[in-house]
């Protein structure tokens, strides 16, 4: 189990998509707000987790997969473009909030999604599911438990830092700025995602 959990631990703990998304809402909406992509990104790695220990593989080769190798692409640029969108209206005044902050069952949802259909995602799944079959005592259960209370640390690490960042946010062009340059990583990290033919 101790492999499983470090495996978890060190993929989910890093600076990435999912974790710059988590500490990004945590810093630029309403509190519990984080709770949305929180619950996505939980249910999509348990449930990628609970697939690989059933037995089933990766998508497959990334070239393999045709258009459904560009769904956590458009994800990651739909956030990204949002974000950037989000922080020039509040700039100017309109203070619109974004698709997601409006529709917090989608931005569930698309983190869901992204992790369903994000090779990397995958390739954790197997990893940890490996390593935790490994062990002579190891079920799906545990490591179900496991992987929610990896993932809870996690989230919650980086809430805490992006609502540590809520206490610079009071100048509009500091949210700007912060909206703007996530949104352009957004769309950095979705662009090292696209299947390359």
């Amino acid at each position: 189990m101790l492999a499983a959990a470090t495996v978890l631990f060190v993929a989910t703990i890093t600076p990435g998509p999912n974790n710059l998304i988590v500490s990004h809402t945590a810093a630029m909406t309403r509190p519990g707000f984080v709770l949305a992509p929180a619950s996505g990104i939980i249910v999509g790695t348990v449930g990628l987790i609970v697939l690989a220990w059933l037995g089933f593989a990766a998508f497959g080769q990334v070239s393999d997969l045709g258009l459904l190798a560009w769904i956590p692409v458009a994800i990651l640029a739909f956030i990204g473009v949002s974000m950037i969108r989000s922080g020039w209206t509040q700039a100017q005044g309109g203070g619109t909030p974004s698709v997601f902050e409006q529709r917090p069952v989608l931005f569930a949802g698309a983190m869901a999604a992204f992790q369903i259909t994000n090779p990397k995602s995958w390739l954790l799944a197997l990893a940890v599911t490996g390593a935790h079959r490994a062990s002579p005592s190891g079920t799906l259960f545990d490591l179900v438990l496991l992987a929610v209370a990896v993932l809870v640390f996690s989230i919650a690490v980086w809430a805490l830092a992006g609502r540590a960042l809520r206490n610079v946010m009071d100048k509009v062009q500091v949210r700007r700025w912060l909206h703007t340059v996530t949104g352009a990583i957004m769309l950095a990290f979705a662009a090292g995602l696209a299947p390359v033919w």
